[in-house]
C-alpha cells in the first residue's frame, strides 16, 4: 500500500513518541482502569463529527474524523497534499478503529489491512493520563482555558529540551482541537473548522468499503 509521510505527520509522531515514552516509564503512577473501559473510552463526549486542516512546510491535509461510544467505534478520512516541486501529490486514507480492531485503507488504490489494536488508546497522545510527575517530564505546563469554536479547551503548553519539541495544544474531551507544534524545526499547525459534539453518527461510517478486502496483519 503506497503510503506517504508528510512533515506533519512526522511532527505529530515526534510528539507521540515522547508522551509514549514518558507515560510508559511512570505507568506506576497512573491511575488504574477497568480492563472494560481501557481500550474504549478514548474520549469524553460520547460522540462527535470534527473536521479538521494541517499545514505543514506547504504541506496540508484534510481530515474527517467522527466517533461514536466515547471512541470505541472512530473513523478518520484524511486527504494529503504534498508539495513536489510544482506540483502537489494527493493521499486519501482511511482509518477505522472498531473495539479493539484497526483498519488502514488507502481509497486510492483500494487496498488495505486490518490488525489487533493491542491498546486503542496508545496510538495518540492521551492527555486525560497527565499527572503532575508526568506533565513535569514532559515539559508541559497547564495554562488558563481557552475558548475555540465555542468550546472551553484545556490549554498545554510544552518545551520539551530533550527532545526538541514545543508546541501548544487546546484540549477539549481529551480531542486536541487546535494545535502549534515545532518539532526539531518542523512546524506544523492543526486546527477544528467546524465541530457538531454529540451527534448522530450514520453507522456507515464505521464500515469498510465493500470493494476493499483488507489484509489481516498481527
Amino acid at each position: 500500500m503506497k503510503r506517504f509521510l508528510p512533515c506533519s505527520i512526522i511532527a505529530a509522531l515526534c510528539v507521540f513518541c515522547v508522551l509514549h515514552e514518558s507515560v510508559a516509564q511512570n505507568a506506576a503512577e497512573m491511575p488504574q482502569v477497568k480492563v472494560a473501559d481501557s481500550a474504549a473510552r478514548r474520549y469524553t463526549i460520547k460522540s462527535a463529527i470534527i473536521t479538521f486542516e494541517n499545514d505543514a512546510d506547504g504541506q496540508k491535509s484534510f481530515v474527517a474524523m467522527c466517533f461514536d461510544d466515547f471512541g470505541t467505534r472512530e473513523a478518520l478520512e484524511t486527504k494529503l497534499y504534498i508539495k513536489q516541486g510544482s506540483n502537489y501529490e494527493q493521499a486519501h486514507t482511511l482509518e477505522i478503529h472498531r473495539g479493539d480492531t484497526l483498519y488502514l485503507l488507502n481509497l486510492e488504490y483500494r487496498v488495505g489491512i486490518q490488525m489487533r489494536n493491542k491498546n486503542a488508546k496508545s496510538d495518540r497522545p492521551d492527555f486525560s493520563a497527565l499527572t503532575p510527575k508526568l506533565m513535569k517530564s514532559l515539559g508541559l505546563i497547564r495554562n488558563e482555558p481557552e475558548e475555540y469554536l465555542g468550546k472551553i479547551c484545556d490549554v498545554y503548553v510544552m518545551h520539551n529540551e530533550r527532545a526538541n519539541i514545543h508546541g501548544k495544544y487546546l484540549v477539549w474531551n481529551n480531542i486536541v482541537l487546535r494545535s502549534e507544534i515545532n518539532a526539531d524545526g518542523i512546524i506544523s499547525t492543526t486546527r477544528a473548522v467546524s465541530i457538531r459534539d454529540n451527534a448522530a453518527v450514520p453507522e456507515k461510517n464505521f464500515e469498510v468499503p465493500l470493494d476493499i478486502i483488507p489484509e489481516e496483519k498481527d
